[in-house]
């Protein structure tokens, strides 16, 4: 069984600089071994996700974006964008159980792992966060395994979203 996939959905709730952003970015590419970008900038159209190609793998966001960019969810709570993501069509080619959140430690680099479905992938009621820099995120959401997120929670602890 495939545990995780990308892209994976990334999502700022608080107001970050495109640089900052862009950085996020880079960083988690080094974090797949410079091989794909694994998160996908959020739009609130489903429309503009990124769709399964057979010949290539799928890949999120490269940087630059726009320097004009926004997001969305601004305002928004990690739950509002994890159902979102649960209402997401087939035909977008994004990691259902595993997305990103920026909140205010976004400033250093930091991003918020979140899982939908608990340790079975199974309960989407059950909601839970990591907090790690861009590119140990990536890398660990690049190579998760069963049981890989427990030991890094019973590690650091759950995060608490700072909007």
């Amino acid at each position: 069984m495939v545990w995780s996939s990308v892209p994976f959905a990334l999502f700022p709730l608080v107001e970050v600089p495109v640089d900052k952003i862009n950085n996020i970015l880079s960083e988690a590419f080094k974090g797949t071994q410079d091989s794909l970008y694994p998160f996908w900038l959020a739009s609130d159209d489903y429309a503009d996700a990124p769709r399964k190609t057979l010949s290539v793998p799928t890949e999120g966001q490269k940087p630059p974006i726009s320097s004009s960019y926004r997001s969305p969810f601004i305002g928004k709570k990690v739950e509002d964008v994890a159902e979102w993501l649960q209402n997401k069509p087939k035909e977008a080619e994004l990691d259902p159980h595993f997305f990103v959140i920026l909140d205010r430690t976004a400033m250093k680099g930091d991003i918020v792992i979140c899982r939908i479905g608990g340790v079975d992938l199974a309960n989407v009621a059950d909601l839970d966060f990591l907090r790690v820099d861009a590119e140990m995120g990536a890398m660990m959401l690049f190579a998760a395994q069963p049981g890989m997120w427990e030991e890094l929670r019973d590690a650091d602890g759950r995060a608490e979203i700072e909007y």
